[in-house]
């Protein structure tokens, strides 16, 4: 069970739910819970373990040149169904689809990973 599992578990909550927080404000909620868990947080944040390059989540954007203009869905487990549903939406859709690793373009591990053309849904990254 992964450390946002065990979390969800401690909470009550979903995965999902403990992926919208940061781990130092899911290690503020779990203290009162679980003092070891809250202290194996404190442990993954101090040694920068939770920042990978591939956090396993991919999120699907609307985009035109100026940058995001909806989204992001998501997320999606898999990097294939992710890019299922940026074409589908590229081809049907005005605007073009991106697929990222993350769901903040500000975090160092945010990477777009591909980019499908509107109208067509042809790949471009």
């Amino acid at each position: 069970m992964d450390l946002h599992e065990r979390i969800a578990q401690a909470l009550g909550w979903t995965v999902q739910q403990t992926q919208s927080l940061s781990l130092a404000a899911l290690r503020d909620l779990v203290r009162p819970v679980s003092q070891k868990l809250a202290a194996e947080i404190s442990n993954v944040i101090q040694s920068g373990g939770h920042l990978t390059r591939n956090t396993g989540r991919y999120y699907v954007w609307a985009v035109d040149e100026g940058g995001p203009v909806e989204g992001p869905w998501g997320p999606y487990e898999t990097l294939e169904s992710a890019k299922t549903f940026a074409r589908i939406g590229a081809t049907e859709g005005r605007h073009d689809r991106m697929v990222s690793i993350g769901s903040d373009p500000l975090a160092a591990s945010f990477e777009i990973v591909r980019w499908y053309v509107a109208g067509s849904g042809e790949r471009r990254v």
